[in-house]
């Protein structure tokens, strides 16, 4: 069966972007905080860390919401991606 994907839910597409970002940002925690504690500073704030846990996730929501919107308006030029999906049993 052929589909074709027409449009995104825009702020739906932001959510489970930013969710992904906040992933990311977990799986990247441990290696920040080595590079920073072996950094000539010695690790000195926290702070830039704060920043880098709330901005990730903020920025992600951003982009996807922005993508969403992006691909809506090709996918109203071009039309959309289309795909096949299989039955399986």
């Amino acid at each position: 069966m052929q589909t074709e994907l027409k449009r995104f839910a825009v702020l739906r597409m932001g959510k489970v972007s930013a969710l992904l970002y906040a992933f990311l940002t977990v799986i990247m925690l441990p290696f920040i905080l080595i590079a920073m504690l072996l950094s000539p500073n010695g690790g000195a704030s926290v702070i830039p860390m704060l920043i880098i846990v709330l901005l990730y996730p903020l920025l992600g929501f951003v982009g996807g919401v922005i993508m969403a919107a992006l691909y809506n308006l090709a996918a109203k030029w071009v039309g959309g991606i289309r795909f096949t999906l299989d039955q399986s049993e």
